[in-house]
């Protein structure tokens, strides 16, 4: 056998300690570290979390949701409620008189949408109007009178408002109309030129104010 000499050792020696070195020294590349940490994340979940958490977002949803419907949907914004409130109130100004260019409507429009002049094929008669300001947003109304009864008409400037999902819809002279009941008043909704357009009254019958939305 053959002998070493203490050279050759001594090489050998800080040949491996060099090789030692440069293992240390040597980073996995960028790509390689990236899949590293993403095997990392898929490694599973404990079973109980996987259960916890779908409950947590059932839980969730249903808050979610439960405050969506008191709210209408509104997301800050004006409710179906709150405009058919302002249709419901009293005028505030006088009635703006019809458009000469057509009798058949006002000269009053939110947003391009023109007011009707119901005057034109039934008795009611233009009793007044408002201008309101409902959280953020521009509204109309419009007042119809025929003796003690009274048919508010509101345009809601901007994007059209969200319909609850206790509507009920129907289709008249193909434009739908949703239906909903407010504090014991009767209202009609439907969208025009993109805004929303509410026809409420406590005294006049929802096939009146349904045939008053298709006639617009």
């Amino acid at each position: 056998m053959s002998q070493v000499s203490d050279s050759e050792r001594r090489e050998s020696e800080r040949i491996g300690a060099a090789i030692r070195s440069a293992v240390e020294g040597v980073e996995a590349p960028t790509a390689l570290r990236s899949q590293i940490v993403r095997d990392e994340r898929r490694k599973p979940v404990p079973r109980r979390r996987w259960i916890a958490v779908p409950v947590l977002g059932v839980l969730l949803a249903a808050v979610i949701t439960t405050v969506a419907l008191l709210t209408l949907g509104s997301g800050g914004g004006p409710t179906l409620a709150d405009v058919a409130g302002l249709a419901l109130r009293a005028p505030t100004q006088a009635a703006p008189p019809s458009d000469r260019g057509d009798e058949r409507f006002l000269r009053a429009e939110v947003g391009g949408v023109q007011f009707p002049n119901y005057r034109y094929s039934t008795p009611y008669r233009t009793a007044g109007a408002r201008s309101d300001e409902v959280r953020g947003r521009h509204a109309l109304t419009v007042v119809y009178g025929l003796g003690a009864k009274r048919i508010g008409y509101t345009i809601v400037d901007g994007r059209p408002l969200p319909v609850p999902s206790g509507a009920r819809w129907v289709t008249r002279e193909g434009l739908r109309v949703a239906i909903l009941r407010r504090r014991g008043a009767r209202v009609v909704t439907w969208r025009e030129g993109g805004h929303t357009c509410v026809l409420a009254s406590r005294s006049a019958s929802v096939e009146r104010l349904v045939a008053w939305a298709a006639w617009s």
